[in-house]
């Protein structure tokens, strides 16, 4: 631990200087009450001294519309929005919560009580960031800098993806984000098999195929499916070399809101197939070397009910 700041009593807006400039594996974190009549509340990391400054980050619960927006503000103009719901990090009134911003490369990463919340890329420079503020109906106990050297830190809710054996539990639930480790990798001619359904109101998910559990430092990522409903896309890449690679996409996603559906994934001996509700909807060709892929990741708006490796798969490529 670097710095800690203990603080007590409530103000709508408490703005605190930060005693070093942000850097590469810090974390900035925050430990608070929300009041039973908190509507909402934001933290802000700022380049300034004052509310006027520019925001590098911008993270807002609005608990009455039950979702979080993240943004920034240049110039005093406000840049896009990104929000999501709020109801999976159970974010309320009344509550004990610590947040805590992880800076990794081109990025932060945030947790809200150690769960993953979401991910954020720079807007303005890093090192820019001199302040931090505290808004809203919070009572707000400690600020502290710590360091970190992998994200995320909390191993607790790791995953380990089992071979398929019985048939599917339909009350099982799991809510993004999830990490999973494949402990024998996907071998050649094997079926990673995922099943699950979109929120109401989705905007995107995505599954890695990732050579580590962990998000940073960064991993290779030998495959990553990203659903885009908006535009119905259905987009493959991979991150190799600490670089992503060129998009492939295609229309026609077969992935629908509020839908089930079933989704295979084969590796066979130069690409991996992929099936959605049993069929094949599009195939990918290896980038880099398959044996690297070790765990599986899930972000964005969707509920997952299992997730299995197939040894023997019954329908063939």
């Amino acid at each position: 631990m670097c710095y800690k700041k203990s603080i007590s009593g409530l103000s709508r807006s408490r703005i605190e200087k930060l005693p070093n400039k942000l850097g590469r594996g810090k974390i900035v974190c925050v430990t608070a009450t929300t009041l039973v009549n908190c509507q909402r509340w934001s933290v802000n990391l700022l380049c300034g001294k004052d509310n006027s400054s520019d925001i590098a980050f911008h993270f807002n619960p609005r608990l009455l519309q039950h979702f979080i927006v993240r943004n920034s503000r240049v110039k005093g103009q406000w840049g896009h929005e990104e929000y999501l719901l709020i109801t999976p990090f159970n974010i309320k009134h009344g509550e004990d919560f610590k947040l805590e911003i992880f800076t990794a490369d081109d990025q932060f990463f945030v947790t809200y009580n150690k769960k993953h919340v979401c991910n954020f890329r720079f807007r303005l420079p890093l090192h820019s960031i001199s302040h931090i503020e505290v808004c809203g109906m919070v009572d707000v106990h400690e600020i502290e800098i710590e360091t970190f050297d992998k994200f995320p830190v909390n191993e607790d809710d790791i995953f380990v993806i089992e071979e398929m054996s019985k048939p599917l539990k339909e009350e099982q639930k799991m809510e993004t984000p999830i990490r999973s480790i494949l402990p024998e990798g996907l071998q050649e001619d094997w079926q990673l098999e995922i099943y699950g359904t979109p929120k109401l109101l989705p905007q995107t998910f995505s599954i890695d195929l990732r050579s580590c559990v962990y998000v940073w430092p960064p991993n290779t990522i030998a495959l990553q499916l990203n659903t885009i409903f908006g535009n119905n896309m259905l987009v493959r890449n991979a991150f190799i070399d600490n670089k992503w690679g060129m998009e492939e996409r295609i229309g026609g996603s077969k992935f629908l809101p509020a839908t089930p559906f079933s989704l295979w994934i084969r590796r066979s001996t130069k690409k991996y197939s992929i099936w959605v509700n049993e069929k094949l909807q599009v195939e990918f060709a290896f980038r880099c070397d398959p044996e690297l892929v070790k765990a599986v990741h899930i972000l964005g708006d969707v509920d997952i009910n299992g997730i299995y490796v197939n040894k023997n798969p019954e329908r063939y490529f």
